[in-house]
């Protein structure tokens, strides 16, 4: 949705007639915060990709909030506060898997429920979708679902169930990297020719056939966008489930024998 759409969903849901409705996103924001302005009121905004979804939201003076929920740290926001979610710990996550398997299933083999957490990355999304298949087969061992997950070319396409996929939630931040910066879209797709060796600035570059500094800057964009960890100040590592994903577009990223490149977003 388009800022405007959501701020258009606000006004009616706070009783304003669909037809009285503005359409001019500077309008539309003075009319959501006229009328939300000293009101006990909380707008909860998930999956936004950068500043400008965001800006025309924000509520002014006491009384609204608003939570946002994305992959973005949105540095070039004001008065907010910042929150980065660690991923789960074991402990943490088993009361979200209980909900799907029942505890006694977990109790049954708490090693599988750790190796299982490792392997979703504790994740939150990933959980939920290895406690949907769990709570769709209750004579599936945890183990064996565990089994299945240490196949990692198999590993992204078990954590996809009905609407709830990992690979599709990356791909959209994949897709807003690379609608950012072309660079940092390339340089995913090389770093997944091997996901799992230290990233060499330099070497980069000269495939790339751009600057260091470029390289460097195409970075920080994965980092800000929670595709690339920072190790520490000098080191970049994929996290496991991007890992995955970026294995994938290097392949079908792969130059053809005429020399096009396959869009691997559009594949």
């Amino acid at each position: 949705m388009t800022p405007a759409e959501v701020l258009a969903r606000v006004l009616r849901a706070l009783g304003v007639p669909a037809a009285e409705v503005p359409c001019g996103i500077d309008e539309l924001a003075g009319w959501v915060r006229s009328r939300v302005a000293g009101r006990r009121l909380l707008l909860v905004v998930d999956g936004v990709t950068g500043a400008e979804q965001v800006r025309p939201l924000i509520p002014a003076g006491p009384g609204p909030a608003l939570i946002v929920a994305g992959q973005r740290h949105l540095r070039s926001l004001d008065g907010v506060r910042r929150i980065d979610l660690d991923p789960l710990s074991v402990a943490e996550a088993r009361p979200l898997l209980a909900r799907f398997a029942g505890t006694d299933r977990l109790n049954a083999d708490p090693a599988a429920v750790a190796e299982l957490v490792r392997l979703c990355a504790g994740s939150v999304l990933a959980l939920r979708i290895a406690g949907s298949r769990l709570a769709s087969r209750p004579d599936l061992p945890v183990a064996t679902l565990v089994a299945q997950l240490l196949d990692g070319h198999d590993r992204l396409d078990l954590l996809a169930y009905e609407d709830l996929s990992v690979r599709a939630r990356v791909a959209t931040a994949v897709a807003a990297v690379r609608f950012a910066d072309e660079v940092a879209g390339r340089l995913l797709e090389q770093l997944g020719e091997a996901p799992d060796a230290p990233v060499l600035p330099e070497r980069s570059a000269a495939r790339l056939g751009v600057s260091v500094h470029r390289v460097w800057q195409a970075l920080e964009e994965l980092a800000d966008a929670h595709l690339l960890r920072r190790d520490d100040p000098a080191g970049y590592r994929l996290p496991a489930l991007v890992r995955d994903y970026a294995a994938e577009l290097a392949k079908v990223s792969a130059p053809t024998l005429t020399g096009w490149r396959i869009d691997p977003v559009a594949a």
